[in-house]
């Protein structure tokens, strides 16, 4: 199961076309900063990422990463300026996770950070948190995951770009679409694909997406693939069975497992 996360988060490529039949659960977090922070808040997820770092070792959450997102994205209309994926093993865990007290978070970040970071600090991260002094807007979505693949080729670092779609089903074909024909399409047109079913969401969130992709794209990503008539009738219906509502590129700034 570790070897199936540190794919997922983009950590080791394992054999070529892996796809895989464990299922994953995750929070995604859409961040909004407050203007003029953004240097500041990147340097409070690095001391979070510390915190995230003891969650995973502790069995509390199976992978964290953080994304910044590129303003020309979605045709210069992000938006978020960040994404927070929260990776868990199991739903379990995750609403275990999820459902921590205020007072729980709190006394566990002095945890983590004992003997790493000076009790000043500490203090001032924690105010932070509870003041909110960076978020303008959270938006989150708790997912269920359907389908993923890797390839062999992809070399996960910090750096690499990935692209987060929001979808839409418009009728009872659309999963099936997605993980029987598109997905084999998708298999060395991208070197990490992720499909993802929307089982929760914030008040806030975006009603009508009720999917999500997370893929890396290989450098001839979006070539003309030769087409059979099957594939083109596939490929009619299946677009019409969903409708995407936005698209982010975002680049990988850090992660933990």
């Amino acid at each position: 199961m570790k070897k199936t996360f540190l794919t997922i988060l983009f950590l080791l490529a394992l054999t070529s076309n892996q796809v895989f039949s464990q299922n994953f659960y995750a929070q995604i977090q859409e961040v909004t900063v407050q203007e003029g922070l953004n240097s500041e808040y990147e340097e409070f997820e690095k001391f979070w990422s510390v915190v995230n770092e003891k969650l995973i070792a502790d069995g509390h959450l199976a992978g964290w990463s953080f994304w910044k997102v590129n303003p020309e994205s979605n045709d210069n209309n992000p938006w978020a300026d960040y994404l927070l994926y929260n990776l868990f093993s199991s739903e379990e865990q995750m609403n275990s996770t999820l459902s921590k007290s205020p007072e729980w978070w709190a006394e566990y970040v002095e945890k983590a950070h004992k003997g790493k970071s000076k009790r000043s600090l500490i203090k001032k991260y924690v105010k932070e948190t509870l003041d909110n002094k960076y978020k303008q807007k959270l938006v989150t979505y708790n997912t269920s995951n359907i389908a993923a693949f890797a390839d062999d080729k992809l070399q996960p670092a910090a750096g690499i770009n990935a692209v987060y779609i929001g979808m839409e089903q418009l009728n009872e074909d659309y999963e099936r679409f997605e993980t029987e024909y598109f997905q084999n399409r998708h298999q060395g047109n991208k070197l990490y694909w992720e499909f993802n079913k929307i089982t929760n969401r914030s008040d806030n969130a975006y009603k009508p997406v009720t999917h999500n992709i997370f893929e890396v794209n290989t450098e001839n990503s979006g070539q003309d693939q030769d087409s059979s008539f099957v594939d083109e009738m596939m490929v009619k219906y299946g677009s019409a069975s969903r409708t995407l509502h936005g698209w982010m590129v975002v680049e990988l700034l850090e992660f933990k497992l």
